[in-house]
């Protein structure tokens, strides 16, 4: 699952996944679109909503 595969991504590595996003898949960068710090809040979303 989801959860699963995010337990095994720092924070540090979700946050580059976000900023620079994930050629081959539908992630796509937003260090265009979002701030360093909105970034973090995302992360810090993510890993409170979904990682446990």
């Amino acid at each position: 699952t989801c959860s699963d595969t995010m337990k095994d991504v720092s924070a540090g590595q979700m946050f580059w996944i976000i900023k620079n996003g994930s050629p081959g898949t539908g992630m796509v960068a937003h260090k265009k679109t979002l701030k360093d710090k909105e970034i973090w809040d995302v992360v810090k979303y993510i890993r409170q909503s979904w990682v446990r």
